[in-house]
């Protein structure tokens, strides 16, 4: 055995139990439910241990309970960012998908325009990147 394995944090069951109460009548992905656990435990300070027994010895109902309720709390914060960085994170790719719509217009109209046919070969940007890549002439800004 290695030290890493007999070394434990207790804010970490403490998180996984309160989300596992709280997320058990939701399907909620994992992957969300470990980004929660993560924010929240960045927020909390450490607790180690090295067996179970010792938390269950030398941990007060009192002290317990200050533990969950800083736990709770922790959990609703990290949650609600998590959230807003969901929803951040959305509105960016609508709003990239939106830029790359116009850009498409703008060239077909510019195309149009000089009476190049839609068949005609065309190097349009194949990703969002190399869109916002190209200098604002040639993304059909002018």
């Amino acid at each position: 055995m290695s030290v890493r394995e007999n070394l434990h944090n207790y804010y970490e069951k403490l998180v996984a139990e309160v989300l596992e109460e709280q997320f058990a009548a939701e399907e909620a992905d994992l992957d969300y439910l470990c980004d929660i656990a993560c924010v929240a435990l960045n927020h909390l300070p450490p607790r180690y241990f090295r067996h179970e027994i010792d938390m269950a010895f030398y941990l007060s109902p009192a002290e317990f309970e200050e533990m969950r309720e800083k736990v709770e709390g922790a959990i609703i914060e990290a949650r609600a960012y998590v959230d807003q960085s969901l929803r951040d994170a959305a509105a960016a790719e609508l709003a990239r998908e939106e830029e790359l719509r116009r850009s498409a217009e703008a060239a077909a109209r510019a195309r149009a325009a000089k009476g190049a046919g839609p068949d005609e070969e065309q190097a349009a940007p194949v990703s969002i990147f190399e869109a916002q890549a190209l200098p604002p002439i040639l993304r059909g800004k002018q």
